[in-house]
C-alpha cells in the first residue's frame, strides 16, 4: 500500500503562473474565436494544436524551444494529414498505425525533440484516423496549425522579459564565482570560496530538475553539466596552485568571467591566458581550462559543432544518432517492440470488439506506453489511474455544463491546470488531459453521457493492453536502475580504453560493447526519471557521472588516432594506471564505497583522456 501511495503521491513544487496562464490562452483562446464566429468545430481544431503546443513545451532556451515547437507541431501535423488520408480503410489504417509507432519509438532514441515529437505523430495520427468530421478535409490540419502557431507565439511573448534560460544563468554565475576565487587573495579567499559553493549547489539543482522534466536525452543540458564538472575541476586546480604559495591570476579571473558571458550568449568564447611559472598545479590548471574552453566551443560530445550555440545537426547527423541508439541499444529496440505489439493489439480489439469510437484505446495505449522508452510500471500506473479519473471528471462536466460559450470555463481552467500537473505528477497531468480532450471532442459529437461512457471503457481498456502486453510480460521493464548499468558501463569503457590504446588494432566488440552499454545507461536513466520522486530525486545524481562517462567514451578513439598518425605509442603502465582508475569507479558503484586514491599518468600525449577520467571520479565521488 504505501509503494501505491507514493506512486500517486505528487512531487511539491510551485506553481508556474505564467505558464498557466499561457496554456488557457493557448489552448481557450482559438476556441472562444471559433465559438464568437459560429465555428466551432474549426475552433476545436485550433484547440487541440494549441494543446500539442502546451504539452511540448518543457522550458529551457527559447531557441530550443521554439525548435521543439516545430518539430512537435510538424509531427503532429503529419499524422493528422496521414490520419486523415487513411481514415475508413479497415485494416490497412490500422496497419499504418502500428507502422507510426515504430518510427516514434525510433524518434525516442534521438533525444527530448524526438521523443515529443514521436508522442505528437501517434496521438494525432490516431485522431485523424477517428475524429467524426464534415466540411472540406483542409480545414482540421489547417486550423491544428494556425492554433499550434498561436501557442508559439504565446511562448516567444515573453522571451524579451526572460532572454536567458534559468540554467544557463545559473551556470554562468558559477564561473563569475570562480573568477572571484582566481583574483582573490589569502584574506578573501574564504567568502569566495562559499560563493562557489553556493552557486555551483543552485546551478546543480537548476540544471537536474530541468533535465528530469526532458521528455528524452537532451543535449543542450548535457552540455551545462560538462561545465558544471570542469568548474568543480578548475576549483581545485585553484586551491592547489593557492597551496604551491603563488599570487593571485588576475587574468584568468578575467578569461573566466568572459566564459560565463559565453555562456548566457553575451560574448565570445575566449583564448586561454596566460598562466606564469610551469608547475604542477599551473599545469593541472591549464589542462582543466582548455578542456572546459573546448566544451564552449563546441568540441567533442554532446553536441558538437558548436552545439552551445543551438546549430542544428544536419539530417545525416539524426539519421546516424537514431541508427545508433537501435543498433547498439539493447532497450531502444525493445521498447520498440512492446510499443508496436501494444498497438497492434489496439488496433486488433478496435476492428473486432463492438467499441463506440474505439480509436481512444489506442490513443491511450500511446499516451500511457509512448514517453521516456516505455517509462517504468510506476508511469504507467500513474498515467492509467489519472486517465480514468480524468474520464470519470469529464462525466461530471458533460451533465452540468450545457454545450455553448459555458465549455469555455472548463476548457480553461483545465488548460491552465495541465503545466501544473506536468510539473508534479505524470498521474494528475493524465486527470486534467483526458476531460479537456473529451471536452473538445464533444464539440464535434454531441455524444454526452454515452461519450464519457464509451471513453472509460476504452482507457480501462487500453490501460490492460498496456499492463498486460507491454509490461508484464517484460520484468526488465518494471524498474530501471541505473547503478548497476553505470557501472557495467564503466567496465566496458576501461576494456575498450586498453585494447584502443595498447595494440595497434583494437576488436570492433569492445566498441560496440561500450556504445551498447552507454545506450542501454542513458535509456534506464531517462526510464527511472519517471519513476515515483522519492527513487527519481534520487537518481537525478547520477546524471553528472553519466555524461563525464560519455566524455571518456568519446574522447578514447581520438585519442589513439594521434598514437597512430605521430603521436607515438604511450607506455602500457600509463594506459593500465587509467583502466584501474575506470574499474575502480565501477568497483566503488557495486560495493558502495569510497574511491580509492590513485594517482593519473603525467604523459602528456594522455592530458584531455586524463582529464575526462578526473572529471568522471569527481563527478561519482561528490
Amino acid at each position: 500500500m504505501s509503494w501505491l501511495l507514493e506512486v500517486v503521491r505528487p512531487k511539491p513544487v510551485k506553481a508556474d503562473k505564467v505558464a498557466m496562464l499561457r496554456a488557457a490562452l493557448g489552448i481557450a483562446g482559438p476556441l472562444a474565436l471559433g465559438l464568437a464566429l459560429g465555428q466551432p468545430v474549426a475552433g476545436m481544431f485550433a484547440a487541440t494544436g494549441g494543446l500539442a503546443a502546451i504539452a511540448a513545451d518543457r522550458g529551457g532556451p527559447y531557441r530550443l524551444r521554439v525548435i521543439r515547437g516545430f518539430w512537435a507541431g510538424l509531427a503532429g501535423l503529419i499524422g493528422f494529414c496521414v490520419g486523415l488520408l487513411v481514415r475508413g480503410h479497415g485494416w490497412a489504417s490500422l496497419a499504418v498505425v502500428v507502422l507510426a509507432s515504430i518510427v516514434a519509438a525510433l524518434l525516442g532514441g534521438v533525444g527530448g525533440i524526438g521523443s515529443i515529437a514521436g508522442l505528437q505523430l501517434i496521438i494525432y495520427l490516431v485522431l485523424g484516423t477517428g475524429l467524426p468530421l464534415a466540411g472540406p478535409a483542409w480545414i482540421p490540419p489547417a486550423m491544428y496549425a494556425v492554433g499550434f502557431t498561436w501557442a508559439v507565439l504565446l511562448t516567444l511573448a515573453a522571451w524579451p522579459f526572460h532572454p536567458r534560460a534559468p540554467e544557463k544563468r545559473d551556470v554562468a554565475q558559477v564561473y563569475r564565482t570562480l573568477a572571484s576565487l582566481a583574483r582573490a587573495g589569502h584574506d578573501g579567499r574564504e567568502h569566495a570560496l562559499q560563493s562557489y559553493r553556493e552557486a555551483q549547489n543552485s546551478a546543480y539543482g537548476t540544471v537536474l530538475a530541468a533535465r528530469s522534466a526532458a521528455a528524452g536525452p537532451d543535449r543542450h543540458r548535457s552540455r551545462e553539466v560538462m561545465l558544471l564538472n570542469h568548474a568543480t575541476s578548475l576549483k581545485d586546480a585553484i586551491l592547489s596552485r593557492r597551496h604551491e604559495n603563488r599570487d593571485p591570476i588576475p587574468r584568468l579571473g578575467h578569461v573566466l568571467d568572459q566564459m560565463a558571458a559565453a555562456i548566457e550568449g553575451r560574448g565570445e568564447v575566449p583564448g586561454p591566458p596566460g598562466l606564469g611559472p610551469s608547475t604542477p598545479a599551473t599545469r593541472a590548471l591549464g589542462k582543466e581550462l582548455e578542456s572546459a574552453l573546448g566544451v564552449l566551443r563546441g568540441e567533442g560530445r554532446p553536441g558538437g559543432d558548436d552545439a552551445w550555440r543551438q546549430a542544428r545537426p544536419t539530417l545525416r547527423d539524426r539519421f546516424h544518432e537514431v541508427w545508433n541508439e537501435w543498433r547498439y541499444g539493447r532497450f531502444t529496440r525493445m521498447y520498440a517492440l512492446r510499443l508496436t505489439l501494444c498497438m497492434a493489439v489496439a488496433a486488433v480489439c478496435t476492428e473486432l470488439l463492438p467499441l463506440d469510437r474505439s480509436y481512444w484505446v489506442m490513443l491511450t495505449v500511446g499516451i500511457v506506453l509512448k514517453p521516456d522508452f516505455g517509462s517504468v510500471l510506476a508511469r504507467a500506473l500513474q498515467r492509467g489511474l489519472g486517465t480514468i479519473l480524468g474520464v470519470v471528471l469529464a462525466a461530471v462536466m458533460v451533465v452540468f455544463v450545457a454545450p455553448g460559450p459555458w465549455i469555455l470555463l472548463p476548457v480553461a481552467v483545465l488548460a491552465a491546470l495541465l503545466p501544473y500537473g506536468q510539473q508534479r505528477n505524470w498521474g494528475l497531468f493524465s486527470t486534467f488531459q483526458a476531460p479537456l480532450v473529451i471536452l473538445l471532442v464533444d464539440l464535434l459529437t454531441h455524444g454526452g453521457w454515452s461519450l464519457v461512457e464509451a471513453r472509460l471503457l476504452d482507457t480501462l481498456l487500453g490501460c490492460a493492453i498496456v499492463l498486460c502486453v507491454g509490461y508484464l510480460p517484460w520484468p526488465t521493464a518494471w524498474v530501471a536502475p541505473v547503478a548497476p548499468r553505470f557501472a557495467d558501463a564503466v567496465d566496458a569503457t576501461a576494456e575498450y580504453l586498453r585494447q584502443a590504446l595498447s595494440t595497434r588494432r583494437w576488436r570492433r566488440e569492445d566498441r560496440e560493447r561500450v556504445y551498447t552499454a552507454l545506450s542501454d545507461l542513458r535509456a534506464s536513466f531517462q526510464r527511472a526519471l519517471s519513476e515515483p520522486r522519492r527513487v527519481s530525486g534520487r537518481v537525478t545524481v547520477w546524471w553528472p557521472a553519466i555524461v563525464s562517462l560519455q566524455q571518456v567514451a568519446d574522447e578514447i578513439a581520438p585519442t589513439a588516432a594521434r598514437m597512430r598518425h605521430g603521436a607515438g605509442e604511450v607506455s602500457r603502465d600509463d594506459v593500465d594506471r587509467l583502466a584501474a582508475l575506470l574499474e575502480d569507479v565501477a568497483g566503488a558503484v557495486r560495493d558502495e564505497r569510497r574511491l580509492r586514491d590513485l594517482d593519473l599518468p603525467g604523459d602528456d600525449r594522455l592530458a584531455p583522456l586524463a582529464s575526462a577520467v578526473r572529471g568522471l571520479r569527481s563527478a561519482v565521488s561528490g
